[in-house]
Parts: C-alpha cells; structure tokens; sequence
C-alpha cells in the first residue's frame, strides 16, 4: 500500500486539532477535523512525524469496542488480561491493535493503521513465565513472533469470551472488567496529521 493509497495534502488553511495521546485522539475522531499527537502510538506508528512539518493527512482506523459495561473506540489499542497485579505473567491476554505499539513494545509488527484490518495478538494461558518474560524482551524489536504460545491474525471483527474477569485497558486507560469482549474495525474513521 503507497501513501497515495491512504493520504492527500493537507490544505493551507486547513485546521489541524492538537491532541495529547491516543485516547484523545479516539475522542476527537468524531470533530470531522484532522487531528496530530505529538505522543502515544499511532504516532510513533507513523514515524514520529513533527507537528510543525506536517502536510498530508492520512486515514486511520479505529477500533469499536463492546464490553459488558459499555461502548468505547480505541485509536491504538485493546488490552484485555486477567485482573490482579499479576496479569503481565499469567493467564491469556488479547491485544487488539491498529498500532503496531504499545509504549515501547512493537507487539504487532506487521500492523498498518490505516488497512481496514484489526491485528489480533492472543497470548496461551499455557505460556510458562520464563518464557512470556523472553516474548516481553523480544517484542521491544517485533522479533518475539513466531511463538508456538503466541498467535497474531487479522481482521475485521472478534468476539472473545474468557472463563475469567479480564482487565480491559484501552488506548492506556483502563475502562473495567468484563468477561466478553467484542471488537470491530471502523475504517477510515479520521485522519491523522503527518
């Protein structure tokens, strides 16, 4: 995919909206402005582009999520793990991500933010905790896939029930707890300043 695929130059006079992380970024996508983050990942998906350089717009997708308390839309990310101050370290997690990022880790390599597709990275509950704590280490470079505990596929929507509470975090924030997670991918839903 070429950045003509997904962009076009921005207007001279066109407004483009501040926004501080990513979570303000899902929060903004429905002002119809386009929006830049001068942190978080999406932008560091992008390349970390500076905001006083920027002349294109780009479109990026969104995630939809439905949990058991509510609706939220997630520009980076889905986190959903077990509840308790060990959930990094056992049990399953579900990442759902239109970032490839998530802070400093590159769990997704393959993910474009702007394909219309949701990368799905599903951790085993039969991931022993030597071996999560090498995939941890790995993935700060992408190199912690292929793992026969890890999987990664994509696409447009998932449905996950867990026989657990699980934590669900979203773009950094955590919403709540739920035992259903059901995720949608919103293409095209704004563009992002770059």
């Amino acid at each position: 995919m070429s950045l003509d695929d997904w962009s076009r130059p921005l207007g001279a006079d066109e407004r483009v909206l501040s926004c501080a992380d990513d979570a303000e970024l899902a929060e903004r996508s429905g002002d119809h402005v386009v929006v830049h983050a001068a942190s978080g990942d999406v932008h560091r998906s992008l390349g970390e582009p500076a905001r006083q350089r920027v002349t294109t717009a780009v479109s990026l997708d969104l995630i939809d999520c439905r949990v058991d308390h509510g609706r939220f839309r997630a520009a980076a990310h889905v986190l959903c793990r077990p509840v308790g101050s060990l959930s990094r370290w056992t049990g399953p997690i579900t990442v759902v991500m239109v970032s490839g990022h998530i802070g400093r880790y590159e769990a997704a390599p393959r993910a474009h933010p702007g394909d219309g597709l949701l990368d799905v990275v599903e951790v085993s509950d039969a991931m022993s905790l030597r071996q999560r704590w090498m995939a941890l280490r790995r993935s700060r470079t992408g190199t912690h896939l292929p793992h026969p505990h890890i999987s990664m596929t994509r696409v447009r929507d998932l449905r996950r029930s867990y026989e657990q509470p699980m934590q669900v975090v979203i773009d950094g924030r955590p919403v709540g707890v739920t035992t259903h997670l059901d995720v949608a991918v919103i293409a095209a839903a704004y563009e992002f300043a770059v």
